[in-house]
């Protein structure tokens, strides 16, 4: 099995360690307290209780220690800001709901009314049927950053390297600087640019997603601290925390961050935003995931095994579906709270705000959950909204399904702002031109079955697969992709093949030279385990 924490030996010996520097902490605490109180002349049975209980809270901290406790937001300045004017342009709040699949949203449909505040917003805005570019977040939030499809960012994960049980390369390819992005374009046109990210370990610097910012906040490593001690703890007592900052603690450092700055100049911002709370482990919120726990506590507490163990737990779906809409309810009320702050900043009406997600997730379909599997609807069909700024005449057209390498263009478009050459998408004012692509590519050398690239045309969807295993659906007779018809349409195959083909060649597709590392280092394998990328 793959190894989850370090060597059993590493862990007895730093619980070992802790415990003595607990110890010798309460011992001096205690006799600190016990001088204390007999110098009072305190009721002796009162001190003794007061005694021993300052002993154990000693070493409970000493335990818990950056295990439960992460540092506040912290923020990094690239570049000096000067004031400049604001040139009559509208400010731009980019809004990722991570993992948001589109079904589950009852602004879109869901029969359960997980998103009321978005209804209400969708009354000032324009939504979109959408579709991602790729199935996990790295590729997704590199096309909605660039406007290019993922064969030509360049920017993946092959992923996993598994040899002899244990895992060797967590390799990825981050977002090229010779790569435009959004924040680089708007900065280099007066407007000051911040991110509050709660993606903590894709969304960092040596990725790439970073550059153009001005300013940035994001969670110093929640478990920096090597969590052993947080693991005995949490099975002892059962307990949960999410290796992300919420919603909550997403909102508190905007809302600092729009008080800080905003006011200091008269130019216009951006500000991307990245909420995780749709993501693994779904933490249970109400009002629909109070329910009986069953197996999903234990599930939980094993480190999401159910993304690799399916079969064994067809009876919990409810549950899982329940926690997932639930946190989708919880995000939903903050983000009516991020509305009210920019309305009484009065920055509301003169602002455009897009609100997209990266990729969607699978709750059982297919025998599936978790994402970065498959190119399946549930996976890849988002939500898309935006809302012009008050004074727009920007007329956007939703008749027709897009793809967020059609953000970029648009917003581009809206804030008057010339649209670079090598933007891939359409502005969503005209015609969309490209194909509805996406794309998942994995290196040669890594140990995963197949590439995969899907097109959809007129309703139908074809996915191709490296290992030979394609499949064509009909989604508007059969909506969750159950009736393979590659055997009977070979007409249609063959055509939308052709389709891909010919996006091929009119695509770049980015050469990619990376030096693989020896083994991935232990912290890193304990954050991309903590946020569910290795099982």
């Amino acid at each position: 099995d793959v190894i989850k924490y370090g060597s059993l030996l590493f862990i007895l010996l730093k619980i070992f360690f802790i415990s003595i520097l607990g110890f010798s902490l309460a011992y001096f605490a205690t006799n600190a307290v016990k001088r204390f109180f007999e110098k009072h002349q305190l009721n002796r049975r009162l001190r003794y209780i007061l005694v021993i209980m300052t002993g154990l809270l000693i070493i409970f901290l000493v335990f818990i220690y950056k295990s439960f406790i992460y540092k506040d937001f912290y923020e990094l300045r690239k570049s000096e800001i000067g004031k400049s004017s604001r040139m009559n342009r509208p400010n731009v709040i980019m809004i990722v709901l991570d993992t948001m699949r589109q079904d589950h949203l009852s602004c879109y449909g869901y029969t359960r009314k997980t998103s009321p505040n978005l209804e209400k917003f969708i009354s000032e805005a324009i939504k979109f049927d959408c579709y991602s570019t790729s199935n996990y977040t790295l590729p997704g939030h590199a096309s909605i950053f660039t406007g290019r499809f993922t064969r030509s960012h360049g920017c993946h994960k092959p992923s996993i390297y598994v040899t002899s049980g244990k895992i060797r390369i967590f390799q990825t390819f981050p977002l090229s600087d010779s790569e435009l992005t959004m924040a680089e374009i708007l900065r280099d046109n007066g407007y000051i640019t911040g991110a509050v990210i709660s993606n903590d370990w894709l969304l960092d610097v040596k990725n790439g997603f970073l550059q153009g910012f001005d300013y940035w906040y994001k969670q110093k490593n929640r478990f920096g601290y090597e969590p052993s001690i947080f693991i005995i703890f949490k099975k002892l007592f059962n307990l949960r925390f999410c290796p992300y900052l919420v919603a909550s603690e997403i909102n508190r450092a905007i809302f600092k961050w729009l008080d800080k700055y905003i006011d200091e100049t008269d130019s216009p911002f951006f500000l991307f935003i990245n909420y995780m709370d749709v993501h693994l482990p779904y933490m249970p919120r109400p009002p629909y995931s109070r329910l009986p726990e069953s197996k999903v506590k234990k599930i939980f507490l094993d480190n999401y095994l159910f993304s690799t163990k399916m079969h064994t737990f067809q009876s919990e779906i409810k549950d899982l579906i329940a926690r997932y809409d639930s946190n989708i309810r919880y995000l939903d009320e903050q983000l009516k709270m991020l509305f009210d702050k920019l309305k009484s900043m009065k920055a509301y009406n003169n602002s455009i705000i897009i609100i997209t997600s990266d990729h969607g997730e699978y709750l059982g379909e297919h025998g599936l959950c978790d994402h970065g599997k498959e190119l399946y609807e549930p996976v890849i069909k988002i939500p898309l909204i935006i809302k012009p700024h008050k004074s727009s005449t920007a007329v956007l057209k939703n008749d027709a399904p897009v793809e967020i390498v059609d953000i970029l263009p648009t917003v581009l478009e809206m804030v008057n702002i010339p649209v670079p050459a090598s933007i891939q998408g359409n502005s969503l004012t005209k015609k969309i031109e490209h194909p509805i692509i996406s794309e998942v590519y994995w290196d040669d050398t890594i140990n995963y079955p197949r590439d995969m690239v899907s097109i959809i045309k007129d309703n139908f969807k074809l996915i191709i697969s490296s290992d030979g295993k394609n499949r064509l659906f009909d989604l508007s007779n059969d909506p969750e992709e159950v009736h393979n018809l590659i055997d009977n349409n070979k007409e249609k195959v063959s055509s939308m093949f052709d389709e891909i083909k010919k996006w091929r060649n009119s695509t770049e597709k980015k050469k990619i030279y990376v030096k693989l590392p020896p083994q991935i280092d232990p912290k890193t394998l304990r954050k991309l385990k903590a946020l569910g990328y290795i099982k």
